[in-house]
């Protein structure tokens, strides 16, 4: 069997039991908690000081977009609703990708789905070869420049 080791129980008073605390004015008797109701020719309690609220935490900034960065065309159609649905579904997979872009190829219309922002060509050829070898492209992808994005995760 288990022996507990005695131990004794300290009542806590309430809040509303427990007196004021006594305060003391500098060269005056203690007093109450209380204080007596402000008079115009009373005497004025010093004012208080201010307080100033803490200073805001300093969070640091991301790093700033690239200007410039890689990517893949992955895929063009001459239907924008086709091009919209293939990004929509890479977009499931958890893809980084672009807006659909429309480009004139020897005067006709095709809609680009542009993946991923690569820091460097080579990067962006070798997961486009990646790409291509698992068959989740019929062609190899473009590596093309892509100016002013915005980096959203993936790649």
């Amino acid at each position: 069997s288990v022996v507990l080791p005695s131990t004794s129980v300290v009542s806590v008073p309430r809040p509303s039991q427990v007196p004021p605390a006594a305060k003391t004015k500098p060269g005056g008797p203690p007093t109450s908690g209380v204080t007596p109701p402000l008079t115009s020719a009373g005497p004025q309690p010093p004012p208080r000081p201010a307080v100033k609220p803490p200073p805001e935490p300093k969070i640091a900034k991301p790093p700033a977009a690239p200007k410039r960065c890689w990517a893949l065309v992955t895929d063009s159609f001459r239907r924008k609703q086709n091009a919209e649905y293939t990004a929509r579904l890479r977009r499931k997979l958890g893809l980084m990708i672009h807006p659909v872009t429309r480009v004139r190829v020897r005067g006709r219309w095709w809609y680009r789905v542009i993946l991923g922002c690569f820091a460097s060509r080579e990067a962006a050829r070798r997961y486009g070869d990646r790409l291509h070898k698992n068959g989740e492209t019929r062609d190899r992808p473009q590596v093309i420049s892509v100016r002013n994005v915005k980096r959203r995760g993936g790649s």
